[in-house]
């Protein structure tokens, strides 16, 4: 830039601040769905070269400095030559046309050209947001791209929250939008159009949670810009599918919500890899990823997995592909899959009603696969683990199945076929029918008054006597009220934030003073039918966090037709009302915050309600800015873990009751007593919720009739009141439907109580048991990952059936009366294809007494453990009066002098033992302090995978991480790990370890009576059926092929076998047509029932 422009553009910057005349309603070349409101109005430079850069900071600055609000960027072209921060809480906006992205504001860069590593071109502060925008670069060609840097990015800083980049083009960037690896949370990507010449989107380093709703990647989005420099379309193809191109990229987010997501022409579509801070869990629906190379590819997911429902896959390289390095579960129900669908790691892929007949599925030895009521077509699969149940068996093509492995192939229809849960598109969001705008300080409110009420609501109700009544805009800054307000009706209250915003960031906040300790009082803000809020922020500054007490509802709707959007509620006793009187026609779209005793009821409704991407998370009362005010003494780091408790105790999170048609979208909630509930006379449509950290993570309380379909539920049920994940209350009389749910933590997947029915249609649980202690119970495509026994319950009450349903490592354990409950090729034992010990022992024991194998002394495990911080580390065998049994136990002593991150790993035995599939390691264990319980034993394998680092979990479900804390102080504890997993792996070094980021001082445990060994013998591995299942003729004489050494015991019913299931002598004959599902269990040396079974099924024809 020339001296000359730079002074123009301080010239325009020193007008512009000289001349602020206020909040201004804006009227944009285009439609929007809200009422454009700036606290800024810029237009384009007179001078087409002129970088507009500077102009439009300097707009974002003041704008932030008044407290936040919106910059408005008119229509037309600004150049961009240098880069811009959008501070937090504030938004810059412009004139937006997705079909003529040139006409409205056009964002030309040329910043950083051939300077891909070069910060980002617009870099978004937590609570700032880029919206209605069109962003190009007019110098890039082909065939010969430059590369650029991120067009957008967040901005690195502490409590990162809410990025917003909202109905924005990107025409031609090199790579589009990046948020991470540095820390983040709480993104939100909605109504974007993308052609990348490198990446889309990559996140990286997500927490609760990210969004991204309706996104669009494709070639056609440049091509159909009518901007100059289009390129021809079979060159930008053929550059998209040519190079390494990624349409979205997603390392590490915790709960990311994919909805609507088109990806179309890329090299590889959709990418979930390893990230800087770990791997995603996410779900996903109504997304199309087609005309790809690769369009779906899963390299590392966490062991919640991933679950896509009704979406579409197609490649010409895979349409979907789980890489070798693969190891986590993917669910896919109602999808569509056109090429190769490949397993090739050794995950766990299950389809449910999918689309798979121009798909050619194909899984690897070390996978495992289920498909259930799908259209098949070609599908080789050598897998340990296959259920192929309900297909035409006219039109599939199956080879390579595995005689040896757990395989079960039954082409009749397994389960009814249920309505899809639906969303839909909602009417357009209401607004007011006036473009009025009255701003509040007209009327004499002020952050300086102690009481705005009076202010505020003679505002309110000027524009609800207006003509189509209007909004009443309240500028950034903090707002005393000592007493309660009323929206008119045609009346939207609104706040300086354009976007989703966070309590940290401030804006327009609403400070509550009065009514302290009325539960039942009046509502701060009652809403006439027909009104609305939206950007506002409501805080509680005499809340005490540490013990929160009551107060009236923040907010009650008065009548139908009334909206919420981009609310935040830091702290409130009771949040949002729509339940008190009828509120047909509420639209809710992403209210946020922290409550205690109840979040959002939604009542007695009769017509369609609209509930979508609701956030609480009790940071919103913790993380704060440092000025807020607040009960004296409470700082944000010291509540959290108390808000979390009282939460987890008394809070009721979303509560639907009576209402005939609620629809829920992408709604997430952390710590609630009742996360989700579902109460009375209820018809819902839930698409994506998740409950992180309840009681009970979703509650059924309904009459007869009553019906609640909910797809990709995420439930977590976590904490000292913890119930179950699912729990239906013994007055439950409805009928709940989850299809492709996830849980994990916590004690119990489900405890299902009332004459009610529930159907879980495919799930991953890495949780405890299902509970079924009366009604109906429909369980069918299902994976457990912990060793349970049983993994499903049915008291004499309850009816039922499980159906397809696996335990990833061995048989699944189920409970019941058949003659109440049916069980269906569920999971049996499978032989792992490299089991062959060998010369390697496959035990290992020692209570460490003379003659027993002796630990190690003081030696620290170099490979695979190390040592950090930590002095006076001792470990070994020593005689001790308190040893579990006889006189000797391993001490392991030592002292942490870095309480942020120190650890020990001390060997113990370097002596190979070979995991089989029913090895478990054992041990005892006692704390000598409460240092000390944060200490265990570790295994090191021979391909250098620890126990720690693979997500394993103890029979109480508690992981095997040395530093999570387990036992009780001074108390012997025996803790038992099954080791499946590893099987056919080699242990090749045993340490006791000290490992933790919370510590400091000295540390001090005992370890007695460790055992590494396997139930059975190699021998019993190799038990086999011949013939190995399929279809048969009626007579047909079915061997157990074994060696003599070996006793089993059998049954035809499809049950597993029990002490007096027949042993087997000789063959036996099926001798009735139809389906027979055999099982068998060896016997262990000493004559009982092994845990592991095997079977195969016979079509008796």
């Amino acid at each position: 830039m020339t001296a000359q422009k730079i002074g123009v553009a301080v010239l325009v910057a020193a007008v512009t601040a000289a001349t602020w005349a206020g909040p201004q309603a804006v009227t944009p070349r285009f439609p929007t769905s809200d009422l454009v409101i700036a606290e800024e109005i810029v237009t384009p430079p007179a001078a087409t070269d002129t970088d507009a850069a500077p102009f439009l900071q300097a707009a974002i600055d003041r704008t932030a400095q008044r407290g936040g609000g919106t910059v408005f960027a008119a229509a037309g072209t600004y150049r961009i030559a240098s880069r811009i921060i959008v501070r937090e809480g504030v938004t810059l906006r412009g004139d937006f046309s997705a079909q003529a992205p040139g006409a409205g504001t056009l964002l030309s860069i040329t910043a950083d050209k051939g300077r891909e590593d070069a910060p980002a071109t617009f870099s978004i502060e937590r609570g700032g947001g880029l919206v209605g925008l069109t962003f190009w670069y007019p110098e890039q060609r082909l065939p010969d791209p430059v590369p650029y840097p991120w067009t957008i990015k967040n901005a690195t800083m502490p409590a990162n929250d809410n990025q917003t980049v909202a109905d924005c083009t990107f025409v031609n960037a090199w790579k589009a939008i990046c948020i991470g690896p540095d820390g983040n949370e709480l993104h939100t990507f909605r109504n974007l159009k993308i052609c990348a010449l490198k990446t889309g989107i990559e996140i990286d380093s997500t927490t609760d949670i990210g969004r991204i709703s309706k996104v669009t990647v494709a070639p056609a989005v440049w091509l159909e810009s009518g901007l100059p420099g289009v390129p021809s379309a079979s060159a930008l193809r053929d550059h998209l599918l040519r190079e390494d191109t990624v349409g979205v990229m997603i390392g590490r987010s915790d709960w990311e919500y994919i909805w609507r997501l088109e990806v179309f022409g890329y090299r590889r579509g959709l990418v979930f890899r390893k990230g800087a801070r770990g791997t995603t869990n996410a779900v996903m629906a109504e997304s199309r990823l087609t005309g790809c190379g690769r369009a779906c590819e899963v390299q590392a997911l966490n062991q919640v997995g991933l679950s896509a429902y009704c979406c579409e896959f197609a490649g010409t390289e895979h349409a979907w592909f789980g890489t070798p390095s693969f190891d986590a579960v993917v669910q896919f129900h109602s999808c569509r899959f056109d090429g190769v669908t490949a397993n090739d790691g050794s995950g766990v892929v299950t389809f449910h009603a999918c689309d798979l007949a121009t798909a050619d599925v194909t899984c690897v030895p070390d996978g495992q696969l289920t498909a259930m009521d799908c259209a098949l077509g070609r599908a080789t699969l050598a897998a340990r683990r296959v259920r192929l149940l309900g297909f035409d068996a006219a039109k599939a093509r199956v080879d390579g199945l595995d005689a040896a492995g757990d395989v079960m192939v039954h082409a009749a229809a397994c389960g009814k076929a249920g309505e899809p849960v639906v969303w839909g598109d909602p009417p357009p969001f209401p607004r007011p029918k006036s473009d009025a705008l009255f701003v509040v300080t007209a009327f004499g409110a002020s952050p300086e008054r102690e009481d705005n009420a009076a202010a505020f609501q003679a505002a309110l109700d000027k524009a609800g006597a207006n003509p189509g009544g209007g909004t009443v805009y309240v500028p950034g800054g903090r707002y005393a009220f000592r007493g309660d307000i009323v929206v008119p009706t045609g009346v939207e209250l609104r706040g300086c934030s354009d976007v989703p915003h966070h309590t940290v960031s401030g804006g327009t906040v609403l400070l509550v003073h009065h009514n302290r300790g009325a539960e039942s009082g009046s509502p701060f803000v009652s809403l006439a039918g027909g009104s609305g809020l939206r950007g506002v922020t409501f805080w509680y500054p005499e809340q005490p966090l540490k013990a929160p007490e009551p107060y009236p509802w923040t907010v009650r709707a008065l009548g139908k037709h009334c909206w919420l959007k981009d609310v935040t509620i830091g702290n409130a006793w009771q949040a949002v009302d729509l339940a008190t009187h009828r509120s047909d026609g509420h639209r809710v779209s992403y209210l946020a915050g922290a409550m205690f005793r109840r979040g959002l009821f939604v009542g007695g409704c009769k017509a369609t309600g609209w509930i979508e991407d609701v956030q609480f998370n009790p940071h919103y009362a913790c993380r704060l800015p440092k000025d807020l005010p607040r009960v004296e003494g409470e700082r944000p780091g010291d509540v959290g873990g108390r808000v979390i408790q009282f939460q987890r105790e008394h809070l009721e999170g979303i509560v639907i009751r009576d209402c005939r048609d609620a629809r829920l979208r992408g709604t997430f909630l952390y710590a609630a007593y009742d996360g989700l509930a579902f109460r009375g006379d209820c018809r819902a449509q839930v698409l994506m919720h998740g409950t992180d950290t309840g009681s009970r993570a979703v509650v059924f309380e309904m009459t007869r009739g009553a019906r609640v379909d909910m797809a990709l539920t995420q439930l977590v049920s976590l904490g000292d009141w913890a119930q179950a994940a699912i729990v239906t209350l013994p007055a439950d009389r409805g009928t709940a439907r989850l299809l492709n749910s996830q849980m994990w933590a916590g004690p119990a997947t489900a405890i299902l109580e009332g004459s009610g029915t529930v159907r879980l249609e495919q799930f991953n649980t890495l949780t405890g048991p299902i509970e079924a202690r009366a009604g109906r119970l429909e369980v069918l495509n299902g994976v457990f990952d912990r060793v349970l026994s049983p993994h499903l319950s049915f008291s004499a009450p309850a009816r039922g059936e499980v159906v397809g349903t696996l335990f990833e490592r061995g048989p699944l354990r189920v409970e019941a009366d058949r003659r109440h409950v049916r069980t269906f090729a569920n999971s049996l034992s499978s032989v792992p294809p490299a089991l062959d010990p060998g010369d390697v022992p496959t035990q290992l024991a020692s209570g460490f007494e003379p003659g027993e194998p002796a630990a190690v002394v003081d030696t620290v495990a170099t490979r695979g453990g190390g040592l950090r911080r930590v002095s006076d580390n001792r470990c070994g065998a020593v005689e001790r009066a308190d040893a579990h049994s006889g006189r000797y136990a391993v001490r392991l002593a030592g002292v942490s002098d870095d309480p942020a991150y120190s650890f020990v790993y001390q060997t113990l035995f370097k002596q190979p033992v070979f995991v089989m599939p029913d090895t478990v390691l054992t041990y005892w264990f006692k704390p000598l302090n409460e240092s000390g319980r944060g200490t265990g034993i570790d295994l090191l394998f021979a391909d250098g995978k620890t126990l720690r680092q693979s997500g394993s979990v103890d029979r109480d479900g508690i992981s095997t991480f040395p530093g999570v804390k387990r036992g009780r102080l001074d108390a012997w504890t025996q803790i038992t790990v099954p080791l499946g997993k590893f099987a056919g792996n080699t242990i090749v070094t045993v340490m006791a370890a000290y490992d933790t980021r919370k510590g400091g001082g000295r540390f001090e445990s005992l370890f007695d009576d460790l055992r590494i060994a396997p139930e059975l013998s190699p021998a019993a591995w190799r038990v086999r059926l011949e013939p190995a299942g399929g279809r048969v003729a009626r007579g047909t004489q079915i061997r157990l092929v074994k060696e003599p050494s070996v006793r089993v015991r059998y049954t035809l019913d499809g049950s597993a076998p029990k002490a007096d299931s027949p042993e087997y002598k000789e063959p036996f004959t099926l001798t009735q047509r139809g389906v027979v599902e055999v099982q068998v269990t060896p016997l262990t040396l000493d004559g009982a029932l092994s845990e592991q079974v095997f079977g195969a099924l016979y079509e008796v024809e």
